[in-house]
């Protein structure tokens, strides 16, 4: 089984070595894309897994309940590096190969090349504003596209970094990549972990870092083969496992996380930091994220890396959380030192289990940003009934 160390992925290393790493986050749907991104707003895609997408999906999100709880939002499409937004690229399809191989045509016999969205009804790279796609659902979910309010929350990824500086950043985002940036092949990991590393320093750097929660998550499995079945816990999956990291000054330092997580998790967190009703029996039965939190450390600094200078490497020692409790493994360090930042074990030692999951970064698809830019020392309310 290939993998990529710390040599390709220095950045992420990095991260997983001074923040938290989940070696068991599954994606929700065993499928692709489009109904993994559904599953992160509303705890389900509606039954589709494959084939012709609906032209409407009537299912409930957690924009809804987010809403009329006071509680801002925003979802951010087509990100990339400050000052180098494309509106062009926002609205591109990452991949027309995943509507061929996993979408519609080969799998479902029909005769349309259009994929597995269906003819355009306007050319995507002429629109200005977020338009349906793979990676942005919302414009097709039935009630917020009849709702302008909530969708005029849809936007640019550019604005990403002007909310930032103008201190508009809502207290819940989804970051989605622009394709050239996203990992998705044929979009390799040596820029996509640039352009989060800049999404991270961005947060990091500003007045949002002391009270937010940054979960950086790839929405699908693109890799031949993973040891661990995903649990089916019920008709559409668990899929694969993908890599997850939490950058949060509040994270545990060196902490590998064997909780089962999946893409209801995020929006469990949601609903139990701000009080809301669950959508449905995925985000009902997900496990939240707790235990990768220590609210009673100090607040720690920000990490702040070097996009165009990889950190050094160093061997330590990290804790990691199962269902008996925490243990200590060789692995990497509590240190957060910018000048001699320690990423892993030593490069003759064995590969550790993480390393590989990392390593699955390679062929995994867009790299998602989550940001809760809410108070955090607020430890999360168990969730309304």
């Amino acid at each position: 089984m290939g993998y990529y160390d710390y040599n390709i992925l220095p950045y992420y290393w990095t991260y997983a070595a001074n923040y938290v790493l989940f070696d068991n986050m599954f994606e929700s749907v065993l499928s692709y894309s489009l109904p993994a991104h559904l599953y992160l707003v509303a705890g389900q895609s509606g039954g589709y897994v494959t084939g012709r997408a609906p032209p409407v999906f009537d299912v409930k999100t957690i924009m809804e309940e987010l809403k009329p709880a006071g509680v801002s939002w925003k979802y951010y499409v087509g990100t990339t590096f400050p000052g180098q937004f494309s509106p062009a690229l926002m609205n591109e399809d990452p991949d027309p190969t995943d509507n061929w191989v996993i979408g519609n045509i080969w799998l479902n016999n029909t005769d349309d090349s259009a994929g597995s969205l269906g003819p355009q009804t306007t050319e995507p790279n002429a629109a200005s504003t977020p338009q349906y796609g793979l990676w942005n659902p919302l414009p097709h979910i039935a009630d917020v596209m009849s709702d302008p309010t909530l969708l005029s929350h849809d936007v640019a990824g550019s604005q990403f970094y002007t909310d930032i500086q103008s201190g508009n950043l809502p207290q819940v985002s989804w970051v989605m990549p622009n394709p050239r940036v996203s990992e998705h092949p044929n979009a390799g990991p040596v820029l996509g972990q640039k352009y989060v590393v800049t999404l991270v320093n961005t947060i990091m750097q500003s007045q949002y870092w002391k009270d937010s929660a940054i979960f950086v998550v790839w929405d699908d499995w693109g890799g031949f083969y993973d040891h661990v079945p995903p649990p089916m816990i019920d008709e559409y999956g668990l899929g694969f496992r993908v890599p997850a990291l939490l950058i949060s000054p509040y994270a545990r330092q060196n902490f590998v996380s064997h909780h089962q997580y999946e893409f209801s998790s995020f929006l469990t967190l949601i609903e139990n930091q701000f009080g809301l009703k669950a959508l449905t029996n995925r985000d009902s039965g997900a496990n939240s994220f707790t235990d990768e939190f220590d609210f009673n450390q100090a607040q720690r600094a920000p990490l702040v890396l070097d996009p165009s200078n990889p950190p050094s490497w160093a061997q330590q020692t990290s804790t990691s959380i199962s269902s008996t409790g925490l243990s200590s493994t060789s692995i990497a360090s509590t240190q957060t030192s910018t000048s001699s930042i320690p990423i892993g074990p030593s490069p003759a030692s064995t590969t550790p289990e993480w390393a590989v999951i990392l390593g699955a970064i390679a062929v995994a698809a867009a790299a998602i940003i989550v940001v809760l830019a809410v108070n955090m020392r607020r430890r999360p309310e168990p969730p309304n009934p």
